[in-house]
């Protein structure tokens, strides 16, 4: 996916983010490898004050990412996990399982409470998933989009 966004465009994005109640980032990790699954997160982060040091999970440290894992889980609103395994990656190629976890994710969100959670706006980082729900795909999202960089660390981990 080619990124089309200008800073003038990322900044309407991010200014529509602030003024949506619930957002729900969504990300995925374990493209790259050979075997394994897919793992993507769903999450909605509340707004006002950031977690430091969030960003792409990849730009940081094991270590990092394992102690703001714990803190990202204590402040979300609600979140989900979804995987493919390798079997439906060789069913259905690496994309199509990743866009499976994705919507999985999305539909596990759940609040502390166990209870689902419908966001007012999905977020997601360079894919268009199968919703009805009004979505953004953001090229480099993870890097970008707040609660994006939040779901790519709770899928690492």
């Amino acid at each position: 996916m080619r990124d089309h966004m200008t800073p003038e465009t990322l900044q309407e994005l991010l200014l529509k983010i602030d003024a949506t109640e619930l957002v729900c980032g969504i990300d995925e990790v374990g493209r790259g490898p050979l075997a394994g699954p897919v793992v993507a997160c769903a999450i909605i982060m509340p707004h006002g004050e950031k977690i430091e040091g969030i960003r792409d999970s990849k730009k940081l440290s094991e270590k990092k990412r394992e102690r703001l894992y714990d803190v990202i889980l204590d402040h979300c609103v609600a979140w989900g996990i979804g995987q493919s395994d390798e079997r439906m990656i060789d069913r259905i190629n690496i994309r199509q399982a990743t866009l499976l976890a994705m919507r999985e994710a999305l539909h596990q969100l759940k609040d502390r409470n166990g209870q689902l959670v419908t966001p007012d706006l999905v977020a997601v980082d360079a894919e268009h998933i199968d919703t009805t729900l009004p979505q953004v795909s953001v090229v480099h999202g993870d890097d970008r989009i707040y609660a994006i960089s939040c779901a790519s660390i709770v899928a690492k981990v």
